[in-house]
C-alpha cells in the first residue's frame, strides 16, 4: 500500500472518530433533556459555550430547552406545593426559589446567546423573590408555632426531648431570619427545659476512714469536661436548678497491703572470649597454616556475677459501684462496677564478680537504692489519680434524659 493510500485511510479513520464523538455529544445532551436531567444539560451546554465567540447549535440549543423546561418544572412544583396547604412544604419551595435564582445566574453572563447560524436563544427568566420571601416567612412563622407547642408540652410533662425540638426549630428560622418576633428568650427556654442536670457525689461505705485528700482529688475529677449542650454536670448542689439525675460513687471495699520487701540471690554467668592459645598438630608442636603461621583459637571464659536484689512492694485497691438514680422519682436506675489499683514497685541490685556477667535484667537494677515506701494517704492519693478517667468513661456513655 503506498504511503498516499496509507495516509488517506488515516484521515479517514480520524474523520469517522470526530463524527462519531460530536454525534455521542449531541446524544448527550438530548438524552439529559428527554430524561427531565434540566439541570446537568444546562451546566453541560454553559461549560461548552463559555468563551466561545462562534457557538454551535446544539449547544445553544440544549441550553435553550433545558431551561426553559428547568423553569416551568420548578414553577409547577412551586404552585402545587403552595396547594397543597401543608406547612412543611414552605421550607421545599425556599430551595426551589434558591435553585431557580442559580439557574438564572449561570445564564445571565453569557446573554445574549446567539449560535454561529445567527439564532438567537429564547429564555423565560423567572420571578421569584416574592415567592421566596413569602415562603420564608410561612416557614419561620410554622417553626415558631411548631416551637411555642413544644415548649409548652415540655413544661408541662416535664420532658426533655420536646424542648430540644424546639430549639432545631427555633434555630431553623435563622437560616432566613436572624432576628424575630423574641426567637432568642424561646431558645432560652428550651435550653433551660431540654437541658439533664446531674448531680456528682462520692460516698465511702468502706469501713476505713479516707483522708481528706482523697475527697478533694476526686472532686478535681474535670467532671465539667463532660458537659455538652445538653447535659449539664455538678459538684455542688445548686440552689437555681432542680437536679434531675444523681450519679453517686460509692466506695464499697478499700485495701491497703503491707510492706512487703522480698529478698533473693542468684549467679549470672557468661561465656567471653579472653587472649588466644596455639593450636597444636598430633605431635604436641604448634600447627601451621598454609602460609606456614602459627594457627591460633580464640581463648573461653567463663565468668560470673553473685547478685543481690532486694524487691519493695505495696499495692492499694479500691472497689466500688456508680448508682445512676432518678431524682425526681427516686428510682435507681442502674449501677456499675468500678475498681483500680495503685501499685508501689521497686527493684534494688548489688552485685559481687565480674560486671560483664551480668544480665540485661540484672543491669536494669544495678546499683539501684532502695525507697521509702509511700504512706497509706500517698498510695490512696495514686488510686484516687487511677479511679478518675475510669469514672469519667463509665459516666461520658450514659444517656440520661
Amino acid at each position: 500500500m503506498t504511503n498516499l493510500m496509507k495516509n488517506n485511510h488515516r484521515y479517514l479513520y480520524y474523520f469517522a472518530f470526530l463524527m462519531i464523538f460530536s454525534l455521542s455529544a449531541c446524544v448527550n445532551t438530548q438524552k439529559m433533556i428527554d430524561q427531565g436531567r434540566y439541570d446537568e444539560a444546562v451546566d453541560y451546554a454553559v461549560k461548552k459555550l463559555v468563551g466561545k465567540t462562534k457557538k454551535k447549535q446544539k449547544y445553544v440549543d440544549a441550553l435553550e430547552r433545558g431551561f426553559n423546561k428547568a423553569v416551568k418544572r420548578d414553577m409547577k412544583e412551586i404552585a402545587r406545593l403552595e396547594a397543597s396547604g401543608n406547612p412543611d412544604a414552605w421550607e421545599d419551595i425556599v430551595a426551589i426559589c434558591n435553585q431557580i435564582q442559580r439557574r438564572q445566574s449561570k445564564i445571565e453572563p453569557l446573554l445574549p446567546v446567539i449560535d454561529r447560524n445567527g439564532y438567537q436563544a429564547s429564555f423565560k427568566f423567572a420571578k421569584v423573590d416574592g415567592v421566596e420571601n413569602k415562603a420564608k416567612r410561612k416557614a419561620a412563622q410554622h417553626w415558631y408555632t411548631q416551637a411555642e407547642a413544644l415548649l409548652a408540652e415540655a413544661a408541662t410533662t416535664g420532658t426533655k426531648i420536646p424542648a430540644r425540638k424546639a430549639m432545631r426549630h427555633l434555630t431553623s428560622i435563622e437560616k432566613y431570619f436572624t432576628q424575630y418576633e423574641d426567637k432568642e428568650a424561646l431558645k432560652a427556654r428550651a435550653m433551660d427545659l431540654g437541658t439533664t442536670r446531674i448531680f456528682f457525689a462520692m460516698y465511702n461505705d468502706a469501713p476505713i476512714v479516707l483522708p481528706k485528700s482523697f475527697e478533694d482529688e476526686i472532686t478535681r475529677i474535670g467532671i465539667l469536661d463532660l458537659n455538652t449542650t445538653w447535659n449539664e454536670f455538678y459538684l455542688e448542689e445548686p440552689n437555681d436548678v432542680t437536679i434531675d439525675y444523681n450519679i453517686n460513687m460509692r466506695l464499697t471495699q478499700i485495701n491497703l497491703s503491707p510492706e512487703r520487701v522480698t529478698e533473693r540471690t542468684y549467679v549470672d554467668t557468661k561465656e567471653i572470649e579472653e587472649g588466644w592459645e596455639y593450636v597444636l598438630d598430633e605431635n604436641g608442636n604448634v600447627a601451621k597454616d598454609t602460609l606456614g603461621n602459627d594457627i591460633t583459637v580464640p581463648q573461653r571464659l567463663l565468668i560470673r556475677a553473685k547478685v543481690f536484689e532486694l524487691f519493695q512492694s505495696k499495692d492499694a485497691r479500691i472497689v466500688g459501684q456508680l448508682e445512676y438514680v432518678d431524682r425526681k422519682r427516686g428510682t435507681l436506675l442502674q449501677t456499675e462496677s468500678i475498681s483500680v489499683n495503685a501499685v508501689f514497685e521497686n527493684y534494688a541490685s548489688t552485685y559481687q564478680g565480674d560486671y560483664r556477667a551480668l544480665s540485661r535484667a540484672s543491669l536494669r537494677c544495678i546499683n539501684k537504692q532502695p525507697l521509702p515506701f509511700p504512706t497509706d494517704e500517698e498510695l490512696l492519693l495514686l488510686a484516687a489519680d487511677n479511679l478518675k478517667p475510669v469514672v469519667i468513661q463509665k459516666m461520658e456513655y450514659q444517656d440520661l434524659l
